[in-house]
């Protein structure tokens, strides 16, 4: 997803990974793993804001992760590998087997 720009109306967060988190992570690495792609994009796109809180941080980070893993591509906007901003909403084109940008209003 080329070009991205961050979804309007909406913050960033940062996210620094903690030792502690290791538990968090892997259940929510286990729950996004087994979605479907549709599923995945729903995901993301129920997500309105970044709020900053720490398990919300954790979710997105882990949330991204399974995006690269499936589609090589993250609908986030990610800088030095710990600011997380929300991109466009997206949709899964089946016939590509990829995820694309909604059209805005």
């Amino acid at each position: 997803m080329k070009n991205k720009c961050q979804r309007p109306n909406t913050r960033g967060g940062v996210y620094i990974p903690r030792e502690s988190d290791k538990e968090q992570i892997q259940e929510y690495y286990e729950d996004l793993s087994t979605v479907d792609k549709k599923e995945l994009v729903a995901s993301y796109n129920q997500q309105n804001n970044i709020w900053g809180v720490r398990a919300q941080m954790v979710y997105l980070s882990v949330l991204h992760t399974v995006f690269m893993e499936r589609f090589g591509k993250s609908p986030f906007i990610v800088e030095n590998d710990v600011a997380y901003k929300l991109g466009p909403k997206i949709y899964y084109s089946e016939e590509l087997d990829t995820i694309l940008p909604l059209p805005e209003n």
